[in-house]
């Protein structure tokens, strides 16, 4: 029973009215009643008005193109009804009087149903403006007008709570649909299609994804429409000759089409519906509906829905609009992955730059000078020992960077900055064999592991650079703090930087302070070459 009366309003509307009309015709018969020179007129009414309810109930059950179509016939008809049991001689007893306010009542809803944004109002006017005009300007019987007055203001309060309920009526909320940013286009539109057939309760599903940078239209089919995932050229899936007005009940058979349009209002059109995809799939009826969404558009095609009916347009839409949300999270999420994985890649390419080739060119230019210092007859065993300690000193700096990317480090653990930065200047020094010194002011703050692995990395390609570029014999570090900063001067006496109105900033040093959010500039002259980084003080307690 309830998937039989589940979305589709227009049955239930047509059943209450059924149970409207046999109560009214209950009141006729089984009341003794206090105006018997109106029965005969209230059981013909009643009667006649049994008779329209279930012919209309009946037309739900067969046809919902009739069903939309006869919407407007139907509230007439309820009015009438209403209008007539008061147009009787005689004020209707208390049992009848229930069942006109019932009806009341149902005519607003009806009405709110059948046109959401506006019918409630609408219906609520006419009928209330009718009772007026009868208790103003229409001879009443004796005792009707006394009747009408009272009911008349609970009918304008009834009406006031109707219209904003109509305001919210065909407002449907699907669940969230979260698609898998991971994978090609098949996993989502997969996910995609089993959402909406599921909301929709459909035995079949498509779904054409045509991207705004690419001419390919990727077509997922599923359930009755066979399981399957295809990439068609424009001239296996052309282009739609109109596109759609919005979403659309169709059957092609019979030529007829129901169209929810974006202002909210359903329209009964004939002849018909042509696309593409209808084409490929060979569906004589269902749903279709387009979704926009950012980096193109997914047209959705749901069939073998069971007694489908209006209702499934607004039912269709609001699942195509959380689809299009669910669109929108998806393309966020590869761009924000594509752009971590950028940032990953980078950051490892300057570590390995800063590191391990940096050690390597230092271990080579060792080698290099002990090999002339053996040809001249010099003992050459202190320095294979220092170099030897020097790399390993070095394994255990990769280690750690392995650790770091396995996540087993403690990327927040303190770490002492003067006494770690001077062990990582005097190690560097020794590996490429110059003078290197550090001087700190007292009260420097310590900083967590990361934030100490990027100002060690900076030290280690100050130094190379010095060396390889400038020929440097001796860098000096001076480590203070500022106002809000933690300042960096990084002095050498190498040949300095290539003339330059603005001299080059080292790449890999300008990127690792720009990440921590500091500024870096450089002097250079012949014999003195000064890099002046200073970064933001996130570490010192307020």
């Amino acid at each position: 029973m309830r998937k039989a009366l589940n979305f589709r309003t227009g049955r239930v509307v047509a059943i209450v009215r059924s149970g409207l009309a046999l109560a009214l015709l209950a009141t006729t018969w089984t009341l003794e009643s206090e105006r018997s020179t109106g029965d005969a007129a209230a059981r013909l009414v009643a009667a006649g008005y049994i008779v329209a309810a279930f012919a209309l109930l009946g037309v739900t059950l067969l046809s919902w193109w009739q069903t939309h179509r006869l919407r407007l016939v139907a509230l007439a008809i309820d009015a009438a009804v209403l209008f007539a049991a008061l147009a009787l001689p005689a004020p209707p007893p208390p049992a009848m009087a229930g069942v006109l306010m019932a009806l009341y009542a149902f005519i607003l809803l009806g009405a709110a149903i059948g046109w959401p944004r506006n019918g409630a109002p609408i219906a609520a006017l006419v009928v209330v403006a009718g009772h007026a005009l009868a208790v103003a300007a229409v001879p009443l019987a004796p005792g009707l007008s006394q009747w009408l007055g009272p009911h008349l203001m609970a009918m304008i309060a009834l009406a006031g709570l109707v219209a904003w309920m109509g305001q919210r009526i065909g407002k449907i909320r699907p669940p969230r649909l979260d698609l898998p940013d991971e994978g090609e286009w098949p996993e989502a539109l997969s996910a995609m299609l089993d959402f909406v057939s599921e909301q929709a309760e459909a035995a079949g599903a498509a779904a054409a994804w045509q991207p705004d940078d690419e001419p390919w239209v990727f077509l997922h089919t599923a359930g009755t429409l066979g399981d399957s995932h295809e990439r068609l050229g424009p001239d296996q899936f052309p282009p739609a000759a109109q596109e759609l007005a919005g979403t659309v009940l169709f059957d092609r058979r019979r030529q007829r089409q129901l169209v929810l349009l974006d202002s909210g209002a359903v329209v009964a059109r004939k002849g018909a519906l042509v696309h593409p995809l209808l084409t490929r799939c060979s569906a004589p009826s269902g749903l279709l509906l387009t979704v926009r969404a950012q980096g193109g558009t997914c047209t959705l095609l749901l069939t073998g829905v069971e007694d489908v009916a209006a209702d499934h347009l607004r039912l269709a839409r609001a699942a195509g609009v959380e689809i299009g949300h669910a669109l929108d999270r998806r393309a966020v999420m590869v761009i924000t992955r594509e752009a971590d994985r950028t940032r990953i890649r980078d950051t490892l390419a300057r570590d390995l730059h800063d590191s391990v080739a940096q050690s390597l060119a230092g271990a080579s230019f060792r080698i290099e000078a002990l090999r002339l210092a053996l040809a001249n007859g010099r003992a050459i065993d202190a320095d294979l020992d220092a170099l030897q300690r020097s790399l390993e000193r070095e394994e255990r700096t990769v280690q750690r960077l392995i650790l770091q990317l396995r996540d087993r480090d403690q990327p927040d653990r303190p770490c002492d900055l003067v006494s770690e930065l001077d062990t990582t200047l005097n190690d560097t020094g020794a590996r490429w064999g110059i003078a290197c010194a550090l001087t700190a002011d007292p009260g420097l703050p310590t900083v967590p592991l990361l934030a100490l692995h990027e100002f060690e990395q900076i030290l280690r390609e100050a130094v190379a650079n010095a060396v390889r570029h400038g020929n440097a014999a001796r860098v000096d570090v001076h480590l203070r703090k500022g106002e809000g900063q933690i300042v960096l001067d990084i002095i050498d006496d190498g040949t300095g930087f290539p003339a330059r109105p603005r001299p080059l900033q080292p790449r890999s040093i300008a990127a690792r302070v720009a990440d921590m959010g500091g500024r870096m500039t450089v002097e250079s002259q012949p014999g003195r070459s000064v890099l002046h980084l200073a970064v933001p003080d996130r570490w010192s307690a307020a």
